[in-house]
């Protein structure tokens, strides 16, 4: 009989302190800390676990030491009411327990699942298939950019003659790399789809060889030799080790898992004498675009059997009559899946009354509509709805205003760390699911007097847009050196193509030559807002990039950075010197520990209402949310390259056929199954959007092209 439960969360339940509770329950029971194998899924929430299962231990073993001298314990705490319900003896021995896992805490087994295979890795040697000392590489792009390159070339090309075009090439190799067990469709049948196809799977097999006799290994190689090891285990070795090492496996945020890890899990912990279990709300499942699977989560729980999943109800976020409001809005939704359907939770204690005091506007759940007739608006002459930019930027400055009168009012909200007090700018929160609409909201809030700062979109030092300024500003400061001129000039900032820099006669170079010397003269002067002026007005730069695919956001992060060295530029030290400053924010953005400038320190200020996008916000919390863009349906073309699950199997498959090739009545079928996917994402998404309030969360509705396929489309209409 399996022993497999599944602790079935929703937004606000509690997910990571119910996984503590497991924890410390067993531990006070009797099963050792070093028998016990606690897995979630990123490095930071790692951290976070850690610390909170120290917490609950300590405090739980404080409160039956308190019980044990006769002393008033928070009889609040059910775990803590649990374990002090017995004879003194019984109590004692839970408490010894507890003490002696804090004891022993530092050796506590509290990873991510990577890293829990890379343990398994290690203890298995070479019977896992694993190199000697083998070197883990977190980014695998270069080396599948050399992949792409050397098929298309080395063996595609000189074998067949035929010219295969590198964006798709490079797009389909990608998509296979980042799914390695999912089926790559069409088979090959002698159509012109086969050279797709066939590339997808030697990209694979080319990937897998060169890591090999590198030395490397992937994290989801860690994954892939783990599965393998499991899968190829005839006498069951491997999975007898491993469950005589753990007796309780507790992971944590399961909707975020894939097939593999799945597959793992399973094989090694989902059956007896191991207590396996998973805790997630699949609800929250929106990263698929990372890998994640939440198919995966499903076959779990039908794995466990309904008898064996317990639903967490009870909302500790939430005020009640939001919560109703919530109720109202989702209904019984399906958010992607028949299986994935909305689960209403009750207020915790204390939480029946809403906290925001003194509101103008109190619903908890405003809907705030725009019709065709508002001043500003531009319509489409042929249907007379209204134009998808112009709305954008009318429901921004809306935001602003109403942002500008919750907050002027006089409003209160009741703290629960420091009782009532005024709402302030950090209580607010909106939330969009592009990152140039947070930059469209912020830049709305600023002109309004709002201060605001966009988060989470990492920083501008780690973009092509950095590189770029690097590669020019080594030009403008060494304009002899021929190498660093044509770096320079094929950056978006000069806009030249390879097709340029090969026939460019000695007249063109000349004139870049005495631009270069003239901008290094600007440069002198610490005039680095003078120069990007300058470099604007001869590149033709914004006119030039907003023609093109993600212009716009190249033309904000290159005036964005235009902005801060011009800053630094200000403080002296040459053009040297802001070289060095600009390849140390680089490194900086590369490590992911940037905290350098005025404008990344704003972003992290909690006196400015915070914008976010959506997929950073999960796991926050705020009092008032604003979600602006809801009505925005999902794109209605596919991508070139299709993922989605099999109808029948629920098997992660590739669709890389031509959309005009020889299989394209079958593709069409696999569009709709994509669309479908990406329409039940964008549903997930808007209910982690709409779950981050405590109090209040305000919506727009415009009827515009297509609303009805929007997420708040499909709930209204």
């Amino acid at each position: 009989m399996a022993m497999i439960t599944v602790l079935e969360a929703s937004a606000g339940t509690g997910k990571t302190h119910r996984v503590t509770t497991e924890a410390v329950r067993a531990v006070a029971e009797g099963t050792p800390l070093e028998q016990m194998l606690l897995v979630t899924f990123t490095i930071a929430a790692t951290s976070e676990l850690r610390a909170r299962t120290w917490d609950r231990l300590a405090r739980t073993a404080a409160a039956l030491h308190a019980h044990l001298q006769v002393t008033p314990v928070d009889t609040d705490d059910e775990l803590v009411a649990e374990l002090c319900d017995g004879d003194d003896d019984v109590v004692a021995l839970r408490h010894r327990n507890l003490t002696d896992a804090m004891a022993s805490f530092d050796g506590a087994t509290i990873t991510t699942i990577h890293g829990f295979c890379h343990q398994v890795l290690q203890s298995l040697g070479f019977a896992a298939d694993v190199e000697r000392d083998p070197t883990f590489v977190e980014d695998v792009r270069d080396m599948l950019d050399d992949v792409v390159a050397d098929l298309l070339v080395r063996k595609l090309h000189k074998a067949t003659g035929i010219r295969f075009p590198v964006d798709p090439a490079r797009r389909i190799a990608e998509k296979a790399i980042v799914d390695p067990r999912a089926r790559i469709v069409p088979a090959p049948d002698g159509s012109s789809d086969d050279l797709r196809s066939r590339f997808a799977v030697a990209v694979r097999d080319e990937m897998d060889r060169r890591k090999r006799a590198a030395g490397l290994l992937g994290y989801d190689d860690l994954l892939l030799r783990v599965e393998e090891a499991l899968v190829e285990d005839p006498d069951g070795t491997v999975r007898d080790r491993l469950r005589r090492r753990y007796s309780l496996v507790i992971v944590d945020e399961f909707q975020d898992t894939d097939a593999v890890q799945w597959e793992i899990l399973e094989r090694a912990f989902g059956d007896p004498p191991t207590r396996l279990v998973l805790v997630g709300d699949p609800k929250q499942a929106i990263y698929a675009f990372r890998g994640a699977d939440v198919h995966a989560y499903l076959a779990a729980r039908r794995r466990a059997g309904e008898g064996h999943v317990r639903r967490l109800d009870r909302s500790w976020r939430a005020d009640a009559g939001l919560l109703s409001g919530l109720d109202a809005l989702f209904g019984d939704t399906a958010l992607g899946h028949d299986e994935i359907c909305y689960a209403s939770t009750t207020a915790a204690p204390g939480r029946e009354a809403t906290r925001l005091s003194g509101l103008a506007k109190p619903a908890p759940v405003r809907v705030r509509l725009v019709g065709s007739d508002r001043p500003g608006l531009s319509l489409t002459p042929s249907t007379g709805v209204v134009q998808k930019d112009s709305a954008i930027a009318f429901v921004a400055e809306d935001l602003a205003s109403d942002v500008v009168a919750l907050l002027s009012r006089g409003a209160t909200y009741d703290d629960p760390d420091d009782g009532e007090r005024p709402l302030q700018c950090g209580d607010v929160a909106v939330l969009v699911g592009r990152n140039q609409d947070a930059l469209t909201v912020r830049d709305a809030l600023i002109r309004a007097g709002v201060p605001a700062v966009v988060n989470g979109t990492g920083s501008v030092f780690g973009t092509s847009a950095a590189r770029a300024w690097l590669a020019v500003l080594e030009a403008v400061e060494r304009p002899a050196a021929t190498g660093t001129v044509r770096n320079a000039a094929l950056t978006p900032l000069l806009g030249w193509t390879a097709a340029d820099v090969d026939t460019a006669d000695e007249r063109a170079w000349d004139a870049l030559h005495d631009r270069l010397h003239e901008w290094h003269r600007v440069l002198a002067e610490g005039n680095v807002a003078g120069l990007f002026e300058q470099l604007s007005a001869r590149t033709d730069l914004p006119a030039r990039l907003l023609r093109v695919e993600g212009g716009e956001r190249m033309v904000t992060d290159l005036r964005h950075l235009a902005s801060l060295l011009h800053a630094q530029a200000g403080l002296g030290g040459g053009a040297p010197s802001l070289l060095a400053w600009l390849r140390e924010r680089m490194r900086e953005a590369d490590r992911d520990t940037a905290q350098d400038d005025r404008s990344r320190r704003l972003e992290t200020d909690d006196a400015a209402v915070q914008v976010w996008t959506v997929h950073r916000s999960k796991g926050l919390e705020y009092p008032v949310v604003y979600v602006p863009f809801l009505w925005m349906p999902p794109p209605a073309r596919a991508e070139d390259v299709l993922v989605f699950h099999d109808a029948d199997s629920g098997e992660r498959v590739i669709d890389v056929s031509e959309p005009k090739g020889p299989h394209a009545q079958e593709r069409s079928e696999h569009v709709r199954r994509y669309l479908d996917e990406e329409a039940g994402g964008a549903l997930r998404l808007a209910y982690v959007a709409l779950t981050r309030a405590r109090s209040q969360v305000v919506l727009w509705w415009v009827r515009g092209h297509d609303c009805h396929r929007s997420p708040l489309g499909r709930l209204l209409l």
